[in-house]
Parts: structure tokens; sequence; C-alpha cells
């Protein structure tokens, strides 16, 4: 058996980030999965010389002989803050408002303001520890089986719950972790292919915040002590939890020009998941925050959609001489199916919250 010793490695990242209304939620794509992939700068895919080729490029593992496993631990120390951000309130109508005096308070708009709180912080925790493990073992000449297990992305982001931002997801955090047996086929001396399936686990928590006061008359405040009426003046919020499987495939060919040189191919692809999950509503103790829970923002059962992204991978190798040897790697992953998270609550609600609910 060869072993490559489990090693350990530390990546630092840094990012200033604006303000912004969209809710974002790439993450964090760990593509490295090897301590010698990071000394080559993710470059060595088609160099295939431990069992992390079975990330890089399944089909390279019909190069390693025996058995082989490859484990690292990186650490990750994230540093992504955010200054100068702003955001505003829309503006909502609010009803006309009978009083018990026989007054009646008239209809009126809530008119756009700037909501107020913090506008810089810092988002992610100070350090993350993301463990990869892989095995692989040769059944013939030209049969080889492996498994893997990793950690392919993860997010974890929290802005201050008085942040001006709190109104996108205030938090978030999402861990996937892949299973990913695979078998690799040697069809000839130079062409070998590859595939696996992929169970993907991924265990979601966010955090969302609701203005309930922005449909009621704010003149109110005066009259009725705990309306809680005008912009920012109920405040609620929703911690939602949510996990699930996915299921998707990885493929890969390898060319082995001569024993110098070889070029291959890599795909991995999209997977979708559905997290169900619950969601825990707590609404200020306003009416405005009464009238919220009896529109139905209280606790219930919750979906999250997302998809992680496909990626493919061109990728060559060629030793120059006993030193020396020069590799390259071009990867595209579709970020794009990754960039949002849709909240899909099932208790039905309903909105503007006016001041005749009261």
């Amino acid at each position: 058996m060869k072993l490559n010793t489990l090693s350990l490695s530390i990546m630092t990242m840094g990012a200033l980030a604006g303000a912004s209304l969209t809710a974002h939620a790439s993450g964090y794509h760990f593509g490295t999965q090897s301590v010698s992939a990071q000394a080559t700068a993710n470059a060595s895919a088609a160099e295939a010389t431990d069992a992390t080729t079975l990330f890089y490029n399944p089909a390279g593992m019909t190069r390693l002989q025996g058995t082989n496993f490859s484990g690292a631990l990186n650490l990750v120390a994230p540093s992504v803050k955010y200054n100068n951000a702003s955001a505003s309130y829309p503006t909502q109508p609010y009803a006309a408002q009978p009083l018990p005096n026989g007054v009646t308070v008239p209809a009126g708009l809530n008119r756009s303001s700037a909501v107020s709180g913090s506008t810089s912080g810092k988002l992610t925790d100070d350090l993350l520890a993301v463990p990869h493990m892989y095995l692989t073992h040769q059944l013939n000449d030209r049969v080889t089986v492996g498994v893997g297990v990793y950690v392919p992305f993860a997010s974890s982001t929290e802005y201050q719950r008085d942040s001006v931002l709190r109104y996108n997801v205030n938090q978030t955090s999402l861990t996937t972790i892949d299973i990913n047996p695979t078998v690799a086929f040697k069809l000839n001396d130079q062409h070998s292919l590859a595939i696996g399936l992929i169970a993907q686990h991924a265990d979601a928590s966010l955090r969302q915040y609701a203005n309930f006061g922005g449909s009621a008359n704010p003149a109110l405040n005066s009259l009725i002590p705990g309306v809680g009426g005008g912009h920012g003046n109920s405040d609620g919020y929703a911690d939602v939890e949510g996990k699930d499987w996915g299921f998707g495939f990885n493929l890969g060919w390898m060319w082995e020009i001569d024993p110098t040189a070889r070029v291959g191919v890599s795909y991995r692809s999209v997977i979708k998941h559905s997290l169900k999950g619950t969601a825990d509503w707590t609404t200020p103790a306003t009416l405005a925050g009464q009238a919220a829970a009896s529109r139905g923002y209280i606790d219930s059962d919750v979906r999250v959609d997302i998809k992680t992204p496909e990626s493919l991978s061109v990728h060559g190798f060629k030793q120059l001489d006993s030193k020396w040897a020069v590799m390259g790697d071009v990867t595209w992953t579709r970020h794009s199916r990754f960039d949002s998270l849709s909240i899909n609550y099932s208790q039905p609600k309903s909105a503007p919250y006016s001041a005749s609910n009261f």
C-alpha cells in the first residue's frame, strides 16, 4: 500500500464587499483537494501521481499501482469584510385606522427612508477546517477502483443583526460533503476512461429578517402604546435549517501520448438539492408583530432549493527531463448556478401588514 501522509495546509482568503441588496451564496469552492496540487497552483491534474487524481481526473487512477491513500486537512482563514453599506426601505401604503374614540387616522404612505444600523463589519468566521480523503485500489492491469470523501463547497457568512443589510439573507451556513465511488478502465496503453457516482450531502442554516412595521401608520405610535408602526420599528426574523442528499456523476479521460506526455479531460455534473427543514420565526411583541404572526409568519416547514455547479477541466503534462516538468490546467465552473438562495415556506403568507389588522 502506498500511503501519502495526511498533510496539513493553511490558506487565507481576503475580500472587501460593498453594499448589495442581492443575496449571494457562491461561498468557497474548494478546488484544491491536495497539498501537492497547491504546490503546483492546481496545474497538476494530468500528473496523476497520487489518489487525489480521483478528484482532478479519475482516469488517472489507472496510473497508480497497488493501493493508495491521500488525505489533507485544509485550515482556511477567511477575511471577508464590507463597508460603506447602505439600504433603503421601499415606499409602502398603510390603511386608515379607526380608533376607539371615534377618530380615524387617515390612510397614507410610509415613505422611502434609509435603513439605520451598522454599515461595516466582518462576514466570516476566523477559521474553517476542511478535510479531504481519497483511497484507490488496483484490481488488475486494466481496472482501478477508488472512493473520495471531500468537501467541494462550503459557505459561512453572517452580518451583524443590526446591519443595514439585515433584510438580505442575514446569515448563511452551507456545507456540502461528497462521497464519490469511482472506477477507471485502461482501454489500451494510451487511453483510459473513468466514471463515478457522487452522493452529496448538503446542510444549510439561514437567518432572514423582515420589516413588519413598514405598513403600519407611524403616527399611531404616539396614540397607542406598543404599535411599532413605521419602518424598522417592528423587525422579526426566521431561523431556517434544512438538509438533503443530491446525486451526480463525474467523468474522466486521459491520453498518454508517450511515457513523458499526457493530456486529459474531466467533468463533474451539476447536483440539485431541495433542502427540507424548519423555519423558526421570532416576531416582536408589538401589535405589528402580532399582526405578522396572524398573517402566516409562524413556525413552519421550509424548503431551500440550490444547485451546486458543474465543472469541466482540460489539462496536460510534459516531463522535460529528470528534474523538470511542464503542466497546466484550465477549469471552467458554472458558479452562476450557485449565486442565490431561494427560501420556500410551506405556510402561506400575506402582505402588506396594514394598521387595520391591529
